[in-house]
């Protein structure tokens, strides 16, 4: 069933893959912890914060593969 309410995603966030499933579901809010202390998405913690959200903000056609 459908609820009508902030939704805040939790875990698990640590490839291009899982942010693609993060873009489909439109959350309120989501988290990225251990990824980025692994450097999933790059060498340094302000550097993926920018990627992520670039990434985020490409439309579907326009992000790359990875």
């Amino acid at each position: 069933a459908a609820v009508d309410a902030p939704v805040c995603v939790a875990g698990s966030v640590d490839s291009y893959q899982r942010l693609d499933e993060i873009k489909s579901i439109a959350p309120w809010a989501f988290t990225i912890g251990s990824a980025f202390f692994q450097e999933e998405f790059g060498s340094d913690f302000a550097g993926q914060i920018e990627t992520v959200c670039r990434y985020l903000d490409q439309p579907e056609e326009d992000a790359p593969c990875c």
